[in-house]
């Protein structure tokens, strides 16, 4: 419980840090020039393997997302951006400032924003958890293991998050 809290109150400090030093200031300003609100940070974890959502960043503006056993960690965790008009959400890892992508083979990545619509994800909720739709592909994200794609939705475990 309590490393659950420290690790939460670390993370509330670095977004603060990051909004008032400007760390994360141009992915940020283009969400907010785009009609995007802040909607806080959350974790996401598979109902079907219990794996949450993770990444690393490889240092071009490009890095890996996956699922693993949940770990407290900062990379675990994503900063939720909402915009009303089109009932989109654009992720973004509290840890890299990469934004969650796909593409139309299936892979799921973050990459450096870009405002595209592989950006963009549309969730509804059914069947015990969200569903993660790309707003580009129309494809829903999953998880057997630790791969993470996107492929048909079919209304699967394995395509839901808490």
């Amino acid at each position: 419980m309590a490393k659950r809290f420290l690790t939460k109150l670390l993370l509330a400090a670095t977004t603060l840090t990051a909004v008032v030093f400007g760390s994360s200031a141009p992915a940020n300003a283009g969400l907010y020039e785009q009609g995007y609100g802040y909607h806080g940070v959350v974790t996401l974890h598979s109902i079907h393997t219990n794996n949450y959502l993770d990444a690393n960043d490889r240092g071009n503006g490009y890095g890996d997302a996956y699922a693993i056993p949940a770990n407290g960690g900062i990379y675990q965790t994503w900063q939720n951006w909402y915009r009303p008009s089109d009932q989109t959400f654009v992720l973004i890892n509290a840890a890299t400032g990469l934004v969650l992508d796909s593409n139309s083979s299936g892979s799921v990545y973050v990459m450096a924003s870009n405002f595209g619509n592989y950006q963009k994800w549309k969730k509804s909720y059914s069947n015990g958890g969200w569903e993660f739709r790309n707003a580009a592909t129309n494809l829903c994200m999953g998880n057997y293991g630790s791969t993470l794609k996107t492929w048909n939705c079919d209304g699967t475990r394995a395509q839901r998050w808490l």
